[in-house]
């Protein structure tokens, strides 16, 4: 929910979100967590979530919009 929230920011207005019963296989919690990779294998992230989510968003728009 935290990550539709934040995508929701970038889009500026509120997604169309639809919340499905889970099924068989779906790992019920996730808590994404870099500090693993950060210390086994140095790496640090070069742009935050944030950003990310908004260079993506509009990579998609511009797509969308040359149709």
């Amino acid at each position: 929910l935290q990550a539709i929230a934040a995508a929701e920011e970038v889009a500026g207005r509120r997604l169309a979100v639809r919340l499905l019963p889970p099924v068989p296989g779906d790992v019920r919690r996730t808590a994404p967590d870099t500090s693993r990779i950060r210390r086994d294998l140095g790496w640090e992230p070069s742009v935050s979530l944030e950003e990310g989510l908004r260079a993506q968003w509009a990579w998609a728009s511009a797509r969308v919009g040359a149709r």
